[in-house]
């Protein structure tokens, strides 16, 4: 009920410490709320949030001076939220152990390369001067620096090409926006990467999704793409597209694997499936049987066919992605299992 717009925040304080926010969009005022100086624990300790009456959202650092407000909200329905808002209510009655318990219990899994940016961006970035160069390889070389494992291999193509076909022991992370996060939960910080693209042409826009999450070391990519490498005539390995009615359909006999977050698996999953979330299935493979058929699904396909990269390079060979996944899934009203799941 929180609707996110582009706003800016200003605020003043009188002697009697009462501070006056106001957030501006375009010049104009939006809302405008005065509050007395908030004094408590929560202030004095540590960083909080509290909602300013029912019009507006706004951040506490530890000093109790406010900041940037998190959103504007619905007035329609800010009042309702902070009668359930734990974060709220918790500094209200301010129940220090009660709202930092809160905040721990339910925050999210920390990506792998969280500690490597907060050093980055506490000494400030390395200056690149420009993209990092990456060296086109023919095919034979290619296939060489793969053997002498000169980085980490990266199938940035989509979900469906990369099943149609891939370099065996290829990570596929689709070259979307969020490869970016999805590169810093899956590689190692310092590894230099072997890259394969969808067309050369794509090279820059890819490099840059690696650097914003400190990825400046490229060994070199593909040049031609697999439709080089395959005439060529060296090995590729396939990955099987299984659809939402196939899998609701042949159920019973699958191995079923859901790589979402723990959040989104508690809000409702495919029947009978198991989860494990995919930053944690290296680590956890030994709990799946790969001679089993297996079927992976995430929210939309794209997880899932990173994490049954992985799968096939274990050695799963009846081995399935599921495109549309959880949302396909869920707009074809198919069975549901969870507890949080009406």
């Amino acid at each position: 009920s929180w609707v996110a717009v582009e706003t800016s925040f200003g605020s003043t304080q009188d002697s009697a410490g009462t501070t006056t926010a106001t957030g501006i969009r375009d010049g104009v005022g939006i809302w405008s709320h005065s509050f007395p100086a908030y004094t408590s624990e929560f202030s004095r300790n540590q960083p909080s949030v509290i909602a300013v009456g029912d019009s507006a959202i706004v951040s506490y650092a530890a000093d109790g001076t406010a900041k940037k407000p998190i959103s504007v909200p619905d007035p329609k329905g800010i009042a309702v939220d902070r009668q359930g808002n734990v974060y709220v209510t918790s500094m209200a009655t301010n129940d220090v152990r009660k709202f930092t318990d809160y905040a721990l219990e339910t925050a999210p899994p920390v990506p792998k390369y969280y500690p490597v940016m907060k050093q980055v961006n506490a000494k400030g970035p390395e200056i690149l001067g420009g993209l990092p160069r990456v060296p086109g390889l023919p095919p034979k070389a290619f296939k060489e620096a793969i053997e002498k494992k000169a980085g980490a291999l990266v199938d940035t193509r989509s979900m469906l090409a990369f099943g149609g076909g891939h370099i065996p022991g290829a990570l596929n992370i689709g070259g979307s926006p969020v490869l970016s996060i999805w590169a810093g939960w899956m590689l190692a910080s310092n590894e230099p990467i072997l890259l394969v693209l969808e067309s050369d042409g794509d090279l820059e826009d890819i490099v840059r999704l690696f650097i914003r999450t400190g990825y400046t070391k490229f060994a070199g990519y593909l040049v031609g793409g697999m439709k080089a490498w395959d005439a060529a005539g060296f090995p590729n390995e396939e990955i099987g597209q299984m659809t939402i009615h196939e899998l609701n359909k042949r159920g019973a006999s699958l191995q079923i694997v859901d790589v979402r977050s723990p959040g989104e698996w508690k809000k409702g999953h495919v029947p009978d499936a198991r989860h494990i979330f995919l930053p944690e299935l290296r680590k956890r493979i030994g709990e799946l049987d790969s001679k089993k058929p297996t079927a992976v699904y995430c929210g939309s396909g794209y997880r899932a066919s990173i994490a049954a990269s992985i799968l096939k390079g274990e050695g799963f060979s009846k081995l399935w992605n599921v495109p549309g996944s959880w949302e396909a899934w869920r707009k074809a009203k198919l069975p549901i299992e969870g507890a949080d799941e009406k």
